[in-house]
């Protein structure tokens, strides 16, 4: 029975996982070669990060009045 236990074990580490990382790997590569011919996403997303990085600046300025400042 114990033998039993040592066959299975090495099919799941180095059967299983092995393809699931390598499933994984292709998903991953297919799914950012087709997030970067998007030319729509990448307008969007560079938009968001000028937004967020414009309302920080405008935080570390002092422009903008932060919530902790009027609770005070």
């Amino acid at each position: 029975m114990t033998e039993d236990v040592g066959g299975t074990l090495w099919m799941v580490i180095n059967v299983l996982f092995v393809l699931t990382l390598g499933g994984a790997l292709v998903y991953g590569t297919l799914m950012w070669r087709k997030y970067k011919k998007r030319p729509v996403k990448t307008v969007e997303r560079d938009r968001a990060t000028r937004e967020a990085f414009a309302s920080g600046r405008e935080n570390i300025d002092g422009k903008a009045e932060s919530p902790s400042k009027t609770s005070t």
